[in-house]
């Protein structure tokens, strides 16, 4: 049963590395062959800040790296690569291994924002200002004789 089952995982082995050997021969070398695949990078212009890519082609398996600027006043509020939302730590993201086109674009957001009541019953209320992506706690509830306060409205 031993010498069934190593034989059969050999078989599977060697079937693997043809399988791999014949799809390179066709689509290219991972990296030196005669016809190395090559893939595109590209960037959307962004709005509020910058976003660059160190190179717009890449062979296969190579890396790519984007880099992302928000303008004075602003923070990222997303890198989106092929529409997909990433995490980024700092203002730069690696891809180590490109095996398809790729295509970025990043979303900047005003880092602060100001919070103020406007409305009767609201005088006295002090207004907040708020990072972005910071939690706007509670709210202070306005108050006018003879009203009830039902809540507030975007």
């Amino acid at each position: 049963m031993k010498k069934l089952l190593s034989i059969l995982v050999c078989v599977m082995i060697a079937m693997s590395s043809f399988g791999f050997i014949g799809c390179n021969r066709e689509e290219g070398s991972l990296k030196g062959g005669k016809a190395d695949v090559t893939y595109t990078i590209s960037v959307e212009d962004a709005v509020n800040g910058s976003l660059t890519a160190d190179k717009n082609k890449v062979v296969v398996g190579e890396s790519a790296t984007f880099t992302v600027t928000p303008n004075a006043g602003y923070v990222l509020a997303g890198l989106y690569l092929n529409g997909a939302k990433i995490s980024v730590n700092g203002n730069s993201y690696t891809i180590k291994n490109v095996l398809r086109n790729y295509s970025a674009e990043a979303v900047f957001a005003v880092e602060k924002v100001e919070l103020s009541y406007v409305g009767e019953g609201t005088e006295g209320l002090s207004g907040k200002l708020i990072n972005y992506g910071e939690t706007l706690g509670e709210l202070e509830t306005p108050t006018l004789m003879g009203s009830c306060f039902i809540g507030w409205k975007n």
